[in-house]
């Protein structure tokens, strides 16, 4: 039977509850009679058991939504021109307190995704982002209640989700511009003169930015008073390279029987690409737009090749720096940054070169006194020290024949990836970081003939997007790389390019420095929504949040 409970206040509350086994009369299940057995019922056992249970002020969703709110489809658009087309958005509309129509708008901007490119390599931590899952990253605030303070302040949150969230940032940068300006519109009808503040998540940081400087350059106030960055990768994300290698080594061609026009075009050939969806769809994401123009390092091909990233220095940065007007126009919003890294430059607690995944088959065809087969071997490491080169990707490939004693082996395929040189240990370095032992459902094999698998994931957190990188760094060196970025100070030289910035605490236990890429925390949340609330008067400023002794600076 459900039970009712109200609570006086919001937070964690632990529910105890007690189970008690009872011997009671069985009726008939013909006549409902219980026969001579006694009326009451005897207590046999007693267990107890417990959980924890959430408590919000307004239910976690349910705060930002009503009836009046709506969602709209921003169709794509073609264009000769590549960079004059998109492919569209659907936008999320969430009225803050008393607002039925878009009176102050916050604008979120959605980052990478790769559910539409990938959909067989959709795992738990790579769904498509919507707007219920954006408010449910903010609900990880707790205890301080960001949710609820942007939509009692009256915020009426707009929220992009990109049809292709892998697609040219300059392309997604347009979408962004169709929907502020119509926001702008809304305001316009109701009277408003509110300004719009916008926050680009991960990849819609560079999306929001480029696509406001486009605006500005071509004569159009966008009415924005604030741009947000949340562990943006100003200067680049990084993808393990020897990950990157090794889907590009497990991608090699296998001859069939000539004639018979299974493979591309007709040819006698396929590549494994061909035979399997999640390894097409792995090429895909390396081969996308959006993964070139963010990622600081791109393996290109198996033979130890990559490419440095030549759009965040090329033309994202000759589109948002204004060099060429001599300074940032007036219309233009200053911009805040946080870090999902550490702010005392800890790196992450993985060491250089750690193994990242190990994969060995076996495929025998024949499990008897004649054995044969193919086996292979699979493997993946994070990049070593600095100064120092070896190998990140190894790939072999051998055919196995056992009659009783003899075994012999012919090898097929060995390929291996060598590190660049002098090249930061990027896995190892402060900032937001993810896991791969969360991903382990994206690289389950199809190969329904295998006879033994055997694959490992390394358990521990890798740098996805470096401190330097989220608060815009201009010069990225090993000093930049570790520096403190403590509450708008640092003791790197190479100053951010941003207006405040805030990067993150050690936890109580002092095992804890860098979180995983685009947390919300008590600490950044109360951070943003102060910076939102900006100007305050001498009267209503508030305490600067957790200054955090942990790592002062030194002293000037």
């Amino acid at each position: 039977m459900p039970l009712a409970a109200t609570y006086p206040s919001s937070g964690t509350k632990r529910v105890k509850v007690r189970f008690a086994y009872l011997d009671s009369p069985v009726p008939d299940p013909a006549t409902g009679n219980t026969g001579a057995r006694p009326a009451s019922a005897i207590t046999l056992e007693t267990r107890m058991a417990w959980f924890d249970l959430t408590v919000w002020a307004q239910p976690p969703v349910a705060r930002y939504g009503s009836s009046a709110d709506f969602d709209t489809l921003f169709n794509a658009v073609a264009n000769p021109d590549y960079y004059a087309s998109h492919l569209g958005a659907t936008v999320n509309v969430r009225f803050g307190v008393g607002h039925t129509r878009i009176t102050k708008p916050f604008i979120v901007v959605e980052g990478y995704n790769t559910s539409r490119l990938a959909p067989h390599l959709v795992g738990e931590n790579n769904r498509n982002n919507d707007v219920n899952a954006f408010l449910r990253e903010l609900n990880r605030a707790a205890p301080y209640d960001f949710n609820d303070n942007l939509q009692q302040a009256g915020y009426d949150l707009i929220y992009i989700d990109f049809t292709e969230g892998t697609d040219d940032i300059r392309r997604n940068a347009l979408v962004f511009e169709e929907v502020l300006k119509w926001a702008n519109g809304w305001k316009q009808r109701v009277g408003s003169a509110e300004q719009n503040v916008v926050m680009g998540q991960s990849m819609g940081g560079l999306v929001a930015r480029y696509g406001l400087a486009r605006l500005v350059r071509g004569g159009y106030n966008p009415q924005t008073r604030l741009l947000v960055l949340h562990d943006s990768p100003q200067r680049g994300a990084y993808s393990p390279m020897g990950l990157q290698a090794l889907t590009r080594q497990a991608d090699f061609p296998i001859a069939i029987l000539p004639g018979n026009g299974q493979g591309q075009n007709g040819n006698s050939t396929v590549h494994i690409h061909d035979l399997s969806d999640r390894l097409r769809e792995a090429l895909l994401i390396l081969n996308a737009p959006a993964t070139k123009q963010l990622a600081i390092k791109s393996v290109t091909g198996i033979d130890d090749e990559y490419e440095d990233n030549t759009f965040i220095d090329g033309p994202y940065k000759t589109m948002v720096d204004f060099a060429d007007l001599g300074g940032t126009p007036a219309t233009f919003p200053p911009i805040v940054a946080t870090s999902d890294g550490s702010q005392c430059g800890r790196p992450q607690n993985t060491p250089p070169h750690q193994e990242l995944t190990r994969n060995d088959r076996s495929y025998l065809l024949n499990p008897f006194i004649l054995a044969y087969g193919i086996q292979s071997e699979a493997i993946a490491n994070a990049l070593p020290a600095y100064g120092t080169q070896d190998r990140i990707a190894h790939l072999r490939l051998w055919f196995t024949l056992r009659i009783i004693w003899l075994h012999l082996d012919v090898t097929l395929l060995n390929r291996n990836y060598t590190s660049p040189a002098n090249t930061l240990p990027y896995e190892t370095l402060p900032g937001g970081s993810t896991n791969l032992s969360e991903q382990y459902d994206l690289i389950e094999n199809s190969f329904y003939f295998t006879s033994f698998n055997y694959t490992t994931l390394y358990n521990g957190d890798l740098c996805f997007v470096p401190s330097y990188s989220a608060l815009d760094v201009p010069t990225v060196s090993t000093a930049t790389a570790y520096a403190k970025y403590i509450s708008n100070a640092t003791d790197n030289p190479s100053k951010p390019r941003v207006a405040r910035y805030i990067a993150q605490e050690g936890n109580s236990a002092g095992t804890l420095f860098n979180l995983p890429h685009l947390r919300f925390t008590a600490r950044n949340s109360e951070w943003i929504f102060k910076e939102m609330q900006r100007p305050f008067t001498t009267a209503t400023t508030p305490p600067p949040c957790d200054p955090n002794p942990e790592c002062p600076l030194p002293a000037d």
